[in-house]
């Protein structure tokens, strides 16, 4: 009925003992110290990582399992290291289960313990907190924010497997579409394989810790709720001016979320909203088009040749935005 998720379930509350006792053993006595690999420190010329490699620490512990390893730093904590650890390994074993991909994962949480959603135009330093560079058949990701890491290492290794729909020409079109639909004032171009990829962690974030003790229906109706509000503050602060994938990050995942559950938290089904990851393409970027594209609200709109409103009310998840370049 789930599919994915479900299956995905399945697998950590088969694995999850063995997994995690693991996990304790390759953190405890079979680490090795390492140079900060040179594919990270390319990695910190990227445009998403405001992190600069001389604050890198100079040696990394390492553990080496199969074709992939995971480096970390003395700046984490070995609860946290014991968390993304037994995530690589849930994940590796469902999705890649015959190490057909190598990835080389470096966590050093450098940045501050949260991301911020503030006023003006939203940067890498604000709410980005990982990044990969994928390769034929091996993958590169540096997570440098403590905030969800688990959540932020599965993102990625979600685009290292190429799980995330990244040459679908719709979801290419609809980008596009929506770019200039919104007037998205952006340096970067809108790719929504990455509403794909951040929905797809979060649920397999609950998975895994729904072995873990939590109640899975309860976290996905707070998770819709949450997402919501993070697309309200992001309207309200940023009028979708970004210098990195914030409309992707929230407002597109928000929307998702809110148009399959319409109905309020005592009404909302989890199935609805897990099913979403099951889709093809295509599916894919329809109901992003329907989403997006059909269900925010406006009125009074007098927009000039420049596209910018002069008078624009826009209603978005209760928001109100006067005069914006939304």
């Amino acid at each position: 009925m789930h599919g994915q998720f479900e299956r995905f379930r399945v697998h950590c509350k088969e694995n999850m003992v063995d997994v995690q006792r693991q996990a304790k053993k390759l953190l405890t006595t079979e680490w090795n110290v390492a140079a900060t690999p040179w594919a990270i420190l390319e990695l910190c010329s990227s445009p998403y990582v405001p992190v600069k490699a001389s604050e890198l620490p100079l040696t990394l512990r390492r553990v080496q399992f199969g074709s992939c390893c995971l480096m970390y730093s003395a700046l984490s904590t070995d609860k946290v290291n014991l968390k993304m650890l037994t995530a690589f390994l849930l994940f590796k074993g469902f999705y890649d289960p015959h190490d057909h991909n190598s990835v080389d994962v470096v966590f050093v949480p450098l940045l501050g313990p949260k991301s911020r959603i503030g006023h003006g135009p939203l940067g890498p330093g604000d709410v980005n907190s990982g990044v990969a560079s994928i390769g034929i058949q091996s993958a590169n990701v540096f997570v440098f924010r403590e905030e969800e890491c688990t959540k932020v290492l599965l993102h990625e290794l979600v685009h290292s497997c190429r799980l995330d729909f990244v040459d679908s020409l719709p979801i290419h079109q609809l980008g596009m579409e929506l770019h200039k639909k919104y007037n998205i004032k952006s340096r970067v171009p809108i790719r929504l394989n990455e509403t794909y990829a951040e929905l797809l962690a979060s649920l397999l974030d609950i998975a895994i810790r729904s072995e873990l003790g939590i109640n899975v229906t309860k976290k996905v109706r707070a998770m819709a709720d949450h997402f919501v509000a993070q697309a309200d503050r992001v309207m309200c602060a940023s009028a979708l001016t970004q210098d990195t994938h914030v409309f992707e990050y929230y407002v597109a995942k928000a929307s998702l979320m809110f148009v399959v559950t319409p109905l309020g938290p005592t009404r909302r089904s989890p199935d609805n909203v897990i099913q979403l990851v099951d889709m093809d393409p295509s599916s894919f970027a329809k109901e992003l088009s329907r989403t997006c594209v059909q269900k925010a609200h406006y009125n009074a709109v007098d927009v000039g040749d420049d596209g910018r409103g002069i008078d624009i009310d826009v209603c978005f998840f209760g928001s109100k935005l006067k005069k914006t370049t939304f």
